[in-house]
């Protein structure tokens, strides 16, 4: 009996598709069963990162002293980490770990990894833009602080 080339050609791709998925299903596993926080590492730096995004967000929404373009971009700064919090608060095992419990948590991260990932994109823009705000406004400090040494000499 022969077969297609195209044939086996698809039934190879789906086997190597079957073959990837499940190596990541069971390594993140793995990783999330033996973490000290229920999670995976890459999550655990992330929910550190949004944390922090979202702690200097609230102090720059609160300084009135700021830009209405920074007040805006770190009020969207502080929701898309917000988003990225609660989505990484379903990433983890609650409660005692068992095996079962760590393989639910990593199929559900490897079902919300588009969304997680298009979150920590728009908030890396967001930061980007916050950076640029803040280097400018610390120019133009230094050059208010330039006029005033000059005018003091």
């Amino acid at each position: 009996m022969s077969v297609d080339p195209f044939t086996a050609l698809g039934v190879a791709g789906n086997i190597i598709t079957l073959v990837d998925f499940t190596w990541k299903l069971f390594s993140g596993a793995y990783t999330i069963y033996h973490s000290e926080s229920g999670t995976s590492d890459k999550n655990a730096v992330l929910e550190v990162i949004a944390r922090n995004v979202s702690s200097l967000s609230s102090a720059v929404m609160m300084e009135h002293a700021h830009s209405r373009e920074l007040q805006s971009l770190a009020t969207e700064s502080q929701r898309v980490a917000e988003k990225i919090l609660s989505a990484l608060e379903k990433l983890k095992v609650n409660g005692s770990k068992s095996r079962w419990a760590s393989l639910k948590v990593a199929l559900e991260e490897i079902w919300s990894h588009s969304e997680i990932d298009s979150l920590e994109t728009t908030l890396s823009k967001l930061q980007t833009q916050v950076t640029a705000h803040v280097q400018r406004m610390m120019g133009y400090a230094g050059v208010t602080l330039r006029e005033l040494l000059t005018s003091l000499t």
